[in-house]
């Protein structure tokens, strides 16, 4: 079982959050603000951030979670809480998020489950430290679209 906890941040980081404590976690959040799940004993099991958000338009989403959690931390209660922070609070029209071709196919797969669609494919965009290029998916969410 996992809650959902409020948070101002987000990790910018390639190594996995969810080895943090959550104390850990929030001394290395930066700039965005978003959500973090919580399991019983403390540690995080997956994350939803935001950031270039613009106002009146759109804001990206961004997913972290725990391999160990794949399909078990997010359940409706908690899409519905993070969701509301943009659709609600900002009033924004539409969220986008994106996926890494051959590295974050497991984000994308998540999108599409909580009913983004896909919109685009930029080819080459992203360059891996190893210096691997890799195409980048865009996904969108319209606000009427949103199921939860």
């Amino acid at each position: 079982m996992a809650t959902v906890v409020a948070a101002v941040g987000v990790v910018i980081a390639a190594e996995p959050v969810w080895n943090l404590g959550f104390v850990a976690f929030c001394s290395i959040m930066e700039t965005r603000e978003g959500f973090v799940a919580v399991a019983n004993d403390g540690t995080i099991v997956g994350a939803g951030t935001f950031s270039h958000m613009e106002p009146g338009l759109d804001i990206v989403v961004h997913a972290f979670c725990d391999p160990a959690w794949h399909r078990r931390w997010a359940n409706k209660r908690m899409l519905r809480q993070i969701f509301d922070f943009p659709f609600i609070e900002l009033d924004l029209p539409r969220v986008s998020g994106f996926s890494i071709v051959g590295v974050l196919d497991a984000a994308g797969e998540f999108l599409l489950r909580l009913g983004f669609k896909q919109e685009g494919l930029i080819r080459q965009r992203i360059i891996t430290p190893d210096g691997v290029k890799h195409d980048l998916k865009i996904y969108g969410l319209l606000r009427e679209e949103r199921r939860f």
